[in-house]
């Protein structure tokens, strides 16, 4: 089953400057990884080896919702599948490798 979060950047991405809204999207994006897992976070790090965003429109708002699901076999090579979204709905889908391994 998918996990769900809502995030933003609390932090600028250049100091002083507001962040456009496809700079808050790719700046939340990272977190799908290891999102949906049943490990324990605080036993194990789930490393982001390449990110893919398909991105099919632009975010509008501050926050964006990411849903994802992650998979992963017994040699700790995994996936991580899900969606980008804003209050209106969908804007991109997402797809990470990743390596999981202990803490």
């Amino acid at each position: 089953m998918p996990a769900e979060c809502w995030a933003r950047p609390v932090v600028d991405l250049v100091k002083g400057e507001t962040m456009t809204p496809m700079q808050r999207l790719f700046a939340v994006a990272d977190i799908a990884n290891g999102m949906g897992s049943r490990l324990a976070v605080t036993e194990w790090l789930f490393l982001n080896t390449d990110l893919v965003v398909h991105v099919h429109r632009i975010p509008q708002g501050e926050w964006i919702g990411v849903r994802a699901e992650t998979h992963y076999g017994r040699d700790g090579v995994g996936a991580s599948v899900g969606t980008l979204f804003d209050e209106q709905g969908p804007v991109a889908a997402i797809q990470q490798a990743q390596l999981v391994r202990r803490r």
